[in-house]
């Protein structure tokens, strides 16, 4: 009855295993779900992409009218970009529009891979009013993209002027297609600023120059923008100043702390805006100013007017060159930072100056990035297994350590185990055949020979050498005969030894049970350490976001994984591993009857 257990046990887990390996090759072969071409893919040599969505209506920018052509500003940062998926340049970042198909034109101001930042001008064509469904497609990860950027394009005709400031040194470059780089520069580059870089000036003879060129007919209108951070004691001081031969001139400025724009007209005319708008000292503000030629004169304070005036005449052409930072005539110098000076032969409607300076902030929520999505006609999943390397702290490190000892542990454990039990299994497949083949159960013998490793001989040995002394002086040709007593002293001896076979094939299987149940509780106490961690920073630091959250409760959790990756092989090799020790366990049970059978068929004494 025992050996009949044994085999229906081992029958049983045949079967199990059996099963798995047919629902495996099943999943494999017939798999529910997989990668798909996705036929709205712009270009399968780029892997993944981003949806950057706007939303111009009430809710959001509050776009009362269709914008054209409009350069918007994309900032790029760990907490919305995989920049590990993307090439270390950036060459390989592409702009699509929502139709999947057009490519738009964009221009890096700065890319950095290492601190995971980057600034991408992006012309769109149309943005349309009161609307929460514009989107565009961000695409990368091409490692064999090259070029790409277009900054001449990234612009209409009308604007004369884009200065990024993101030059180190040198004087400052015009990323428009006109070329209307500085002629004359005097300051400080390369300092932190609202976009990447700006520049500060001293308030002594510091300013940019701007040769004029053809290109600076401000006939039809006039656009000037910049974004400004004035030191604490504001000064009267020039920011813009053109004029020309013939005595015109626009000349925008500070005056008793508060901005105005003047213009005097090639006639003589002046017109000025009053002077009630003021700017804050030390904080980043959009200033813009228009000029409608036999209309009005506009200053914009962070995307909203702030005053205005009735102009009756035209705007003065250029004669001269074009002074940002100063006044030419009167010599007021700005002290203070500038950062993105922008000048446009148009008027800028009052929603365009708005979006720029709403697409353009540091906090700006314009765009709001989508989940990463990949290429399934020819790529792979997103995996974010770097970002998260990077933000395990060093508790996190200590937990996955000793997980990794497990780990190590238990799989040389497997394989260790693997090949000594393949190793039993053939020897004893061999030694039963030698065994079944001989009438006497004793011919074997105790010597050595090609069944060492067999658990069946080591037994079957075990039981010879116990004999052996009740048959030893004997003459070969009396007949050997055990009483009962005799047997069952044998098979004492023999279930001792059977005992100790099977503790040696059990041997070392503790190690897989303590990574079954150490490692996913390791792994758990390094999560709920981690998340205690970052809330207790961020309870000291006195604010919440999710920015600041994420990476150090995606590092906690890592712990957690290392702790499912430690138990779940672990967990599978014991399954298995016990599988095939049952059934040479059961082996053994079935040759010790076997063996004592035989012997007391062979030389017991019953009479």
């Amino acid at each position: 009855m025992r050996c009949q257990k044994k085999l229906n046990e081992v029958i049983e887990v045949k079967t199990l295993l059996k099963c798995m390996f047919l629902i495996m090759v099943i999943g494999l072969l017939f798999p529910g779900t997989g990668f798909s071409d996705d036929k709205d893919w712009w270009n399968d040599k780029w892997q993944y992409r981003k949806k950057l969505s706007f939303n111009t209506a009430a809710d959001g920018a509050n776009i009362k009218e269709n914008l054209k052509e409009f350069p918007l500003l994309v900032r790029l940062h760990s907490g919305n970009f995989n920049f590990v998926n993307a090439k270390e340049d950036g060459t390989d970042l592409r702009f699509v529009t929502s139709d999947g198909q057009t490519l738009l034109k964009h221009h890096i101001e700065r890319y950095d891979s290492i601190d995971e930042i980057a600034l991408i001008w992006v012309d769109v064509p149309k943005l349309s009013a009161g609307s929460a469904q514009e989107y565009i497609w961000l695409y990368y990860g091409n490692n064999d993209a090259v070029g790409g950027q277009d900054s001449k394009g990234s612009y209409d005709p009308d604007q004369v002027v884009v200065m990024h400031l993101a030059e180190l040194e040198g004087p400052p470059l015009d990323s428009t297609a006109y070329g209307n780089n500085a002629s004359e520069f005097k300051g400080t580059p390369g300092l932190p600023a609202i976009i990447g870089t700006g520049m500060a000036l001293s308030g002594i003879d510091d300013g940019i120059v701007i040769p004029q060129t053809p290109s600076m007919d401000f006939t039809g209108g006039f656009t000037f923008s910049v974004w400004v951070r004035p030191p604490e004691q504001l000064e009267n001081a020039g920011l813009f100043t053109m004029s020309n031969d013939r005595g015109g001139e626009i000349n925008i400025g500070i005056e008793d702390s508060m901005i105005f724009c003047r213009v005097k007209s090639d006639t003589g005319k002046v017109t000025s805006t009053d002077k009630s708008t003021g700017l804050a000292p030390m904080t980043w503000q959009h200033l813009a100013v228009t000029i409608i030629p036999s209309q009005r004169i506009s200053i914009y304070l962070d995307g909203i007017e702030s005053t205005w005036v009735r102009f009756e005449d035209s705007i003065p052409s250029p004669g001269q060159d074009i002074i940002i930072g100063n006044n030419n005539e009167r010599n007021l110098p700005f002290a203070g930072d500038l950062d993105e000076i922008n000048i446009a032969k148009t008027v800028r409607s009052q929603s365009y100056i708005r979006l720029c300076y709403l697409s353009q902030g540091m906090d700006s929520q314009f765009i709001k990035f989508n989940e990463e999505d990949f290429n399934r006609g020819g790529g792979l999943p997103v995996f974010y297994l770097a970002t998260v390397i990077r933000n395990v702290t060093l508790d996190g490190w200590v937990i996955i350590g000793i997980l990794i000892l497990f780990a190590v542990l238990s799989w040389v454990v497997i394989l260790s185990k693997t090949f000594y039990l393949g190793l039993i299994e053939r020897n004893n497949k061999s030694f039963i055949k030698s065994f079944n083949e001989n009438h006497d159960p004793l011919f074997i013998g105790s010597g050595e020979g090609p069944y060492d490793e067999s658990s069946l001989f080591r037994l079957y040995r075990s039981g010879y050498e116990n004999l052996k002394t009740l048959i030893s002086g004997r003459d070969r040709d009396e007949k050997v005969e055990l009483n009962q007593k005799t047997i069952n002293s044998v098979r004492t001896y023999l279930d001792e030894m059977y005992v100790r076979e099977d503790q040696k094939l059990n041997q070392w299987l503790v190690l897989l049970t303590m990574a079954i149940t150490g490692g996913p509780f390791l792994g758990l106490l390094g999560t709920v350490w981690g998340v205690m961690n970052t809330f207790a920073a961020m309870a000291e630091a006195g604010e919440a976001n999710i920015m600041a959250i994420a990476p150090g409760v995606a590092s906690a959790l890592s712990t957690t994984v290392f702790g499912l990756i430690v138990a779940i092989p672990a967990l599978f090799g014991y399954n298995f591993l016990a599988s095939r020790i049952k059934k040479i366990s059961a082996d053994m049970d079935i040759f010790l009857d076997q063996f004592l059978l035989r012997i007391e068929n062979t030389y017991g004494d019953f009479k």
